[in-house]
């Protein structure tokens, strides 16, 4: 293992910590943070220490938001939501922002520039169920914080955001023809009050493959633990309540049924809350996965680049995921119009 800088050795030193495994180093042309799992020198279980890089305002920014949202899940001991998020135990400012949490247990559910979607295995019933779970208390964590500062902070992502990303992915996509985005801008300046207004709960906005973690060992005949463990909450903000569900459906291609029981269950949540007609549901959802789907094709192309011939699986993954994404954006075009 290469040398960590002095402050990230000094910082172990005074919190009694020894390093386990190094699992993201910050010293890359990114350069975000160290992510270290760890435990005391005088044992116990193993912990996340994870120190943000200097330099950066924006890296600070998604420390103290990540940190705050587990702090609060913490403290306010939810029942709901906690069973579901690493607990927080400390945290230190300065230069080189760092916190303190448990380890999350468990296996990825795959690998985005691999399996391009959720691996088979992990398409059961029990994990769809606990998605759905999850899903509820966090929106239904959104009212225990809404009158906290920390909830104030959060910025929306309304009609802008939706449009910011949509000039990205126009600019930088290779096989999405220019009517696409046309149709597209279309239909957000369309349902822009919808997008604007729909703000209303926190959401995560990062489910990629390797912030969520399936263990079979958690959760059995303990109320407050989850299978499910979800971590990197670095971008959350507030949003209309089908991104987060969208993301996992999209991801979970491989089984129709699966995504089929899925979306059967965020429904019937949504229900619950009350807040959006079924239209307005609809249509949110539809513009969620058009958005997604633009991600995903993008990173597919990305991918398709850079892997070689060699790797015949994960190319057959990427170029399966291509197609069934632009089949995606295609069909949710349809249904908004």
């Amino acid at each position: 293992m290469n040398k960590l800088p002095d402050e990230v050795q000094k910082l172990l030193e005074k919190e009694n910590l020894e390093v386990v495994n190094v699992l993201q180093r910050a010293d890359s042309p990114r350069r975000r943070f160290y992510s270290l799992e760890t435990r005391r020198k005088t044992g116990g279980e193993t912990l996340l220490l994870k120190i943000f890089a200097r330099g950066d305002p924006g890296v600070v920014t998604a420390f103290y938001k990540e940190v705050g949202f587990l702090k609060l899940v913490t403290e306010r001991d939810s029942p709901q939501i906690g069973m579901y998020t690493p607990r927080f135990l400390k945290r230190g400012d300065g230069e080189t922002p760092w916190y303190l949490r448990t380890c999350a247990q468990g296996s990825f559910l795959g690998d985005i520039c691999y399996d391009f979607g959720i691996r088979d295995k992990y398409l059961g019933e029990e994990i769809g169920e606990e998605f759905g779970n999850f899903f509820f208390a966090l929106s239904k964590f959104t009212s225990e914080i809404s009158e906290t500062s920390f909830f104030s902070t959060l910025s929306p992502h309304g009609f802008s955001w939706y449009l910011d990303d949509w000039k990205h992915y126009r600019e930088s996509s290779e096989t999405v023809g220019s009517a696409v985005f046309e149709k597209l801008r279309q239909l957000l300046k369309l349902h822009r009050s919808l997008l604007d207004n729909s703000t209303k709960v926190l959401v995560h906005g990062d489910l990629y493959l390797k912030n969520v973690f399936w263990s079979n060992n958690i959760g059995l005949g303990n109320e407050k633990e989850s299978p499910l463990s979800v971590i990197d909450w670095e971008i959350l903000h507030l949003g209309n309540r089908c991104f987060d569900p969208v993301f996992i459906w999209m991801l979970g291609w491989k089984n129709s049924q699966w995504q089929e029981e899925l979306k059967s269950r965020v429904w019937e949540s949504f229900e619950q809350e009350g807040s959006e007609s079924e239209k307005e549901l609809s249509i949110l959802w539809n513009i969620v996965r058009c958005s997604l789907a633009l991600r995903f094709i993008r990173h597919a192309e990305i991918m398709l680049e850079i892997l070689s011939s060699r790797e015949k699986e994960a190319r057959h993954n990427a170029e399966q995921a291509l197609s069934v994404y632009r089949k995606e954006l295609e069909i949710a075009l349809e249904t908004l119009s």
